[in-house]
């Protein structure tokens, strides 16, 4: 039980080491929030809260981090099409965004 927790804790620290600091403004809370839903397997409340933050701020939707992070949750999901277009978004922007973007667009 114990290692459960550390390893549920020890994920959770390391999805938020992956939020860009230029999401972090006003939408650090949710952030954090869809970070934790995603750690901890929920990916459709993960995006949900993603897809807040999206359209909260019209900069936000030029942000690699959170595009990536949006594909990897439709990605999770099985929703190859939304997933792949985002992931690609991110990409264009910024293509080291994150080690594993380029595995995750095959």
């Amino acid at each position: 039980m114990k290692k459960a927790i550390l390893f549920t804790l020890l994920s959770f620290l390391f999805t938020l080491t992956t939020v860009n600091a230029t999401t972090l403004g006003k939408d650090k809370l949710k952030m954090l929030k869809a970070a934790g839903m995603y750690s901890n397997g929920d990916y459709e409340g993960a995006l949900r809260v993603y897809k807040e933050v999206y359209n909260d701020d019209k900069q936000n939707q030029k942000d690699p981090e959170l595009l990536y992070l949006m594909g990897r949750c439709y990605l999770d999901l099985n929703r190859t099409t939304e997933a792949v277009e985002f992931l690609e978004n991110a990409y264009k922007i910024d293509p080291k965004v994150d080690k594993e973007l380029t595995l995750r667009l095959g």
